[in-house]
């Protein structure tokens, strides 16, 4: 072993940097070993934390590439989307088309409600005659012509009098 003694003179040493026999030369080996131990326990606790993250990154990555790669492989998602808008514009038509019918049935509720407003105003002045004059109902005539002539004379004779 080389020993420097001054800035300009170096010398060879009789003793060995490290001890080769006896307990001092056992305790130096030891602990160089633990040393030693300790730092590759720490570089392996290191390595297998890289060696985790690297196995859940490429898990990461097959599991996205799976779950997109299937995309690739499904409908056409366009052809549903014109389907699906053919389908809604056969719903605005129908619905068009029954709230037309719905506006044109309220106009002729309404039509009705004011005929039939008006034949309640007419009611009274029709029950004004007596009911007497109208045999009409009770009457059994024979012939259709002779029907007729009959119903002639009585609505006649109900006007003139």
């Amino acid at each position: 072993m080389v020993v420097k003694i001054a800035d300009r003179q170096w010398r060879y040493s009789r003793f060995p940097s490290l001890p080769i026999f006896g307990r001092a030369a056992r305790e130096n080996r030891i602990e160089s070993l633990h040393a030693e131990r300790e730092v590759l326990s720490e570089r392996f606790a290191t390595l297998s934390f890289d060696v985790q993250k690297t196995q859940r990154l490429h898990q990461a990555f097959s599991r996205f590439i799976g779950s997109h790669l299937s995309v690739a492989f499904e409908d056409d998602p366009e052809a549903e989307i014109r389907r699906l808008n053919g389908r809604r514009v056969e719903l605005e038509r129908a619905l068009a088309t029954h709230e037309n019918d719905n506006q044109q049935q309220r106009i002729q509720f309404e039509q009705a409600k004011e005929g039939v407003s008006a034949l309640n105003r007419l009611l009274p002045r029709l029950n004004y005659w007596p009911m007497k004059r109208w045999p009409i109902g009770s009457m059994k005539f024979r012939s259709g012509w002779m029907r007729r002539k009959k119903r002639r004379d009585l609505c006649s004779n109900m006007a003139t009098s």
